[in-house]
């Protein structure tokens, strides 16, 4: 991030402290340089460089509006500045706003048709928006502008797996390695694909990288013991967290594995799963929040829930079974509240993710899935989590279908309640959220809708390494859900 030749003539001075602000940003001391940056633009409110530079520090900071707003800013001062469109697209980017980012990618690439990083960056986008096929051709742009570049065989191994061409990521990704064999990105992206392609044992070994890769945000544990190296037997280990609720479902089919290899077992993880665990595991695990303090909590060695599969899951063939158990009592008392009709299966039915990042991919209008699911002999029940009692209303009015809601279970906040509403149902119909995991946990017919560009969560066959109980049905590229109902209306006929 050099600046630019000035548009407005600075003192010698400022210029000075402009380039010390550039220095101090290098190094990461982003606080020093802010102080630079405005130091200047107090006096010169139209630099260009410093707003652009400003706006960067933002970036590096999370703050992605105030970035966009800086770097607008220098856009319209200079607008011949292939950096400033493109560090405004990564902005733009982090938001979501895959249009803008599109936009200022491709400005980016026209003012200077050899910038690799804008290539890269447009690749991404690209594959964001589903265009595979054209990200592949950009990013292959980039890859004879730079041959030696190992971000760029990084970033076209994920689109590869994206596009579920597997063997091409592991080649591309081992193209990768063969410039630098520890680089973190790497190493964590033929994670990914090995486990996606089932090779379960080299996958969850190199899934260990994660902690140094750029892309993986969740934070390390800070502790002054060991990890546990899934051998020694211990007197106390620590499970501790990370990524989401449903990743904690999933694995917890695990702890069992665990606990065989310690005295104590101290499990952190999630307060709405604390009531379903303790019902679930021994009585001799103890379930803390993630939420309380456990600096005094004394273990002698931990490990993040996410490195258990490197010890307990080397094999495609172990499905799990029923593993988490619902309250009787409530479930019985939720039953009774579901109007029941002769010869129809209760049918649990969830349509979307809150996710920020991928809750698109996996979103289905409730107006198509109503209108794609056969009904007939159905009583359907929601278990979405989030206020949707208006969507649950359109479709009661345009088609005249009614979805159940069990106004005593708060879906997102409850989950020992969504677990004895969901054990209430016959079968459970989903796209890919936590509900789908709670589901296959409890042991109840679950059918899995999943995107095209699925999570390495989800192999490649149609059924799940993780329960027995899960149907999986895979979008085609074509991205069509409708040929995925037809599949599940013949099965639960």
């Amino acid at each position: 991030m050099t600046p630019n030749k000035q548009k407005i003539i600075i003192t010698k001075e400022l210029q000075t402290i402009l380039e010390n602000g550039l220095a101090f940003h290098r190094l990461g001391n982003f606080e020093e340089a802010k102080r630079k940056y405005e130091f200047v633009l107090e006096t010169y409110p139209n630099n260009y460089d410093a707003l652009h530079l400003l706006g960067t520090i933002y970036y590096q900071l999370d703050k992605y509006d105030e970035a966009i707003t800086l770097i607008t800013k220098a856009i319209k001062l200079y607008q011949k500045s292939s950096l400033f469109y493109n560090n405004r697209g990564l902005a733009f980017q982090k938001t979501y706003a895959l249009d803008k980012a599109s936009l200022d990618f491709k400005k980016a690439i026209k003012l200077n048709p050899s910038n690799v990083e804008a290539y890269n960056n447009y690749a991404m986008v690209l594959k964001d928006l589903y265009l595979w096929e054209n990200a592949i051709l950009f990013i292959n742009k980039a890859i004879t502008l730079d041959r030696d570049n190992i971000v760029l065989y990084v970033t076209k191994g994920i689109i590869l797996r994206e596009l579920g061409l597997l063997e091409e990521s592991l080649t591309t990704l081992n193209i990768a390695l063969s410039i630098d064999k520890e680089y973190p990105d790497a190493l964590f992206a033929k994670s990914l694909t090995l486990i996606k392609s089932g090779n379960l044992k080299e996958g969850w070994r190199l899934y260990e990288h994660r902690w140094r890769s750029k892309s993986h945000t969740s934070p390390y544990l800070k502790s002054n013991k060991p990890q546990w190296d899934g051998v020694k037997h211990q007197k106390s280990i620590l499970l501790w967290k990370e990524q989401g609720i449903g990743d904690e479902i999933m694995l917890s089919s695990l702890i069992t594995n665990l606990s065989k290899y310690c005295n104590k077992l101290y499990v952190i993880t999630e307060e709405r799963l604390i009531s379903l665990f303790e019902r679930s595991f021994s009585k001799d695990i103890s379930f803390l929040s993630h939420n309380e303090s456990f600096d005094t909590l004394e273990y002698d060695a931990h490990i993040p829930i996410f490195s258990l599969p490197l010890h307990f899951k080397n094999n495609n063939k172990d499905y799990a079974q029923k593993f988490l158990f619902a309250d009787k009592n409530r479930t019985k008392n939720i039953k009774e509240q579901i109007p029941a009709e002769d010869n129809k299966k209760i049918c649990g039915i969830s349509w979307k993710s809150g996710s920020i990042a991928t809750g698109n991919d996996r979103t289905i209008d409730l107006h198509s899935f109503i209108k794609s699911l056969d009904t007939e002999n159905l009583v359907l029940v929601n278990l979405q989590y989030g206020d949707v009692s208006k969507e649950i209303h359109d479709v009661k009015n345009k088609l005249g279908v009614i979805i159940h809601q069990i106004k005593s279970v708060d879906n997102f906040k409850d989950m020992d309640g969504l677990a004895s509403l969901i054990e209430s149902c016959n079968l459970v119909i989903s796209t890919d959220s936590a509900t789908i995991h709670l589901s296959g946990a409890l042991g109840v017919e679950t059918h899995l809708l999943l995107p095209y560009n699925s999570s390495f969560r989800w192999q490649i066959e149609n059924k799940s390494i993780w329960y027995d109980s899960l149907n999986i049905y895979s979008q085609k590229r074509d991205l069509k859900w409708s040929s995925l109902f037809q599949q599940i209306n013949n099965n639960i006929r």
